[in-house]
């Protein structure tokens, strides 16, 4: 891929803009004195703020009549396009316009190789894992925004620190920190020629593509061979496979972490306080200290040890370490408070059967006692159909449960309707075909002194939006 491609454009046209990843990208372009246009669906995201705020003008509807003869350069989210070879093949409702682009002969990128562009010309640290990638992502990018003058870092929800998924400061120069969160799906991240790679767990996802385990495995150890010779690789080593996988690591630090004694970094011991947590740390045997991070969960302390230990490995001060991990606000739609009493409603984005336990252990700690009434929204019908016995299993501790309706993908073609209606089925549960309908059966349920979750990666955060406006509660 020709390197120059972002470097030479001046107009910039972003097909897919309002993803979370292309909003990003659309941020350090303009920060690189490009003009950025876009398009997208009609659909409200997260992100119209954002690019409302930066004065980034786009169409909220995907048609040929948003490409012009002055665009430089095209870039696609991965949810409408992919390349075939040499060539880029379109799909879904940017179908026309990605092939109107394609007319123009002009210079056409995916997002992971124009991100891939910007990324591997610096300090590129990137952040990957199955689950957990946004938080450690966002925690580790406003540690070192606390101990360098320059950083750039590309997040995959929006950072509370800045409200924004994206943060450049400084000019970007080689040595610019970059913190990228790096997808797995479709092989993206093997894009990434990191100079340091947090991995925060492997746990098979994304069956449309990866049709295996083993598959899924392989496709990380690829990821780790590309890590520079005289880099670091930082990884949770009371993951199994993911141990194995970094043994054959050929970098310059491997540092490991986790609750298992053997680790590198050992978490000895973690308290929850009713803003956060304190955690204590062991480092190669020895006493490091106590940190505190304001946030929940036994996974979250994994991630902020996963950021001390890229401290540690890049050289930062424990105290800026510390300072960094203290002054972090959160991110959108991990573990949000939406409301805060009578009942309490939380969101997040746990979508897979591990991820959903996990936050609904976190809830059970930060608020003993209370009952758990979770609105799980499955996220693409593959991963429903392939994981449907270990979402039964996530779900099962909850003390009531609503299953709305799956929030499809763009980039599935098969759509098993039914496995959501059979999950309802299996865990005796309402099925709620809209949003309408769970709100409906929530009114039902839910209590004042109830911890309500709205738990799922499509838009299931509305129905805690709409439930944290509701006045009654039995």
């Amino acid at each position: 891929m020709n390197g120059t491609y972002l470097q030479n454009a001046r107009r910039i046209h972003l097909i897919g803009i309002a993803g979370v990843g292309m909003t990003a990208l659309a941020q350090l372009l303009q920060h690189d004195g490009k003009i950025v246009s876009g398009s997208d669906t009609d659909e409200i995201f997260f992100t119209d703020e954002v690019l409302h705020r930066l004065k980034i003008r786009y169409r909220k509807k995907f048609s040929e009549e948003n490409i012009r003869a002055d665009h430089d350069l095209f870039i696609s989210s991965g949810a409408y396009a992919e390349r075939m070879g040499k060539r880029i093949k379109g799909r879904g409702a940017a179908l026309n316009e990605v092939r109107a682009a394609q007319k123009t002969k002009k210079p056409f990128l995916l997002y992971s190789e124009a991100i891939a562009e910007l990324f591997n010309e610096k300090f590129g640290i990137a952040v990957a894992g199955s689950h957990g990638k946004s938080t450690t992502t966002a925690l580790a990018s406003v540690m070192l925004e606390y101990a360098r003058k320059d950083l750039v870092a590309v997040v995959g929800t929006m950072s509370r620190n800045w409200n924004s998924n994206a943060y450049a400061r400084g000019i970007m120069a080689p040595r610019t920190p970059f913190v990228l969160e790096a997808d797995e799906y479709r092989d993206a991240f093997l894009r990434y020629r990191p100079k340091a790679a947090i991995i925060t767990n492997i746990d098979w996802d994304h069956p449309d593509y990866f049709k295996t385990p083993l598959s899924y495995k392989a496709s990380f150890r690829k990821f780790i061979q590309r890590i520079h010779r005289a880099g670091s690789l930082i990884y949770c080593g009371d993951d199994r496979q993911l141990a194995d996988l970094a043994r054959n690591a050929r970098t310059g630090i491997r540092l490991s972490y986790g609750f298992d004694p053997a680790n590198s970094l050992v978490i000895r011991a973690w308290t929850t306080g009713k803003r956060g947590t304190d955690f204590t740390l062991s480092y190669k045997k020895k006493p490091f200290g106590t940190f505190y991070v304001p946030l929940f969960g036994q996974h979250n302390v994994l991630n902020a040890a996963a950021v001390v230990g890229l401290g540690l490995a890049v050289g930062i001060p424990s105290g800026k370490i510390r300072k960094g991990l203290r002054m972090f606000r959160g991110t959108a739609r991990r573990f949000e408070i939406v409301r805060k009493a009578g009942p309490i409603i939380i969101d997040d984005y746990a979508h897979h059967p591990t991820e959903i336990t996990s936050t609904i252990q976190a809830a059970r700690r930060a608020f003993p006692g209370k009952r758990i009434v979770v609105i799980f929204q499955p996220h693409t019908f593959s991963r429903t159909k392939v994981l449907f016995k270990d979402f039964i299993s996530a779900l099962k501790p909850a003390d009531h449960v609503i299953i709305l309706e799956t929030y499809s993908s763009a980039r599935e073609k098969s759509r098993a309707t039914g496995q959501t209606r059979a999950l309802a089925k299996d865990l005796n549960t309402p099925y709620a075909s809209t949003q309408d309908r769970a709100l409906y059966f929530l009114r039902k349920t839910a209590k004042k002194e109830d911890v309500i979750l709205t738990l799922g990666a499509g838009n299931v955060w509305r129905v805690g939006q709409q439930a944290a406006k509701m006045k009654y509660f039995s």
